[in-house]
Formats: structure tokens, sequence, C-alpha cells
């Protein structure tokens, strides 16, 4: 599977502090940690009908990560054939973590220290999907 990227779908939460948690993770994934392994997919533009993202994650591992008990991102991938490999649920880790971020237009430290670790193990969840 050397080859295939696999595709992070983050919550675009608009209005919610863990939407902008959520993205910030599939920003730090994409960007820092596994660039070369993955496939950031946005949620409006799959919405809206693109089919590279659909076609992406019909043919190659899917996690998703949402920010709240609505499970947008899961529920959008499902609708456009993806199955499922990782999910990561931030009211989940909040608590894990005990890392509360306050306000949706800057995350501040708390929010920032949580999406580092949540990318971390998404990170470590896409090398175990591509060994």
């Amino acid at each position: 599977m050397t080859n295939k990227k696999v595709c992070v779908v983050p919550c675009s939460g608009m209005g919610k502090v863990l939407g902008s948690v959520a993205r910030e993770v599939g920003f730090i994934v994409a960007e820092d940690l596994r660039p070369d392994k993955t496939f950031l997919v946005c949620i409006p533009s799959l919405v809206a009908g693109s089919e590279e993202y659909a076609n992406m994650m019909k043919t190659n591992p899917v996690i998703v990560i949402d920010g709240c008990a609505e499970r947008c991102a899961t529920k959008i991938a499902v609708k456009n054939g993806a199955k499922i490999s990782g999910r990561f649920f931030l009211p989940q880790s909040i608590q894990n973590y005990g890392l509360k971020p306050k306000d949706r237009d800057d995350i501040g430290a708390e929010g920032e220290n949580l999406a580092r670790k949540i990318a971390e193990q998404v990170a470590a969840n896409i090398d175990r999907l591509l060994e």
C-alpha cells in the first residue's frame, strides 16, 4: 500500500471551538507530520460534489475527526462511499487530556496542545494503515 495515501476528514464545524481544533489537527497531520502520506479532505467541497475527494475516499483508507456529537465528518464520509479506518471524537479527547479550548476564533495554547496530541495519534494511525 505504499502508493496509497490516507484520507483525513476533519470536522469543519463552523461556530464550534472543537471544529477549529479538528481543522488544526488536519493541518498538522497533512502539513507537518505526514505530508507524503495524507490526503486532506475538505468537507464543504465534498458536500458540493467534488469527485476528486469522493474517489479518493472510495479507494484509500479514511480517518475522520469529529468535533461534536453531530459527527458530521463521519456521516459525510460514509455518505460518499468511504470505509472508515479510524475515527477520533474530540469531546472524548477533551476528557482524556483535560484540555479545554474556549474560543473558536483563537483556540489558544490548550487548543493547540490538544490538536498536537490528537494529530500525533492520527499520524500513528496513518503509519499502521500504510504498513
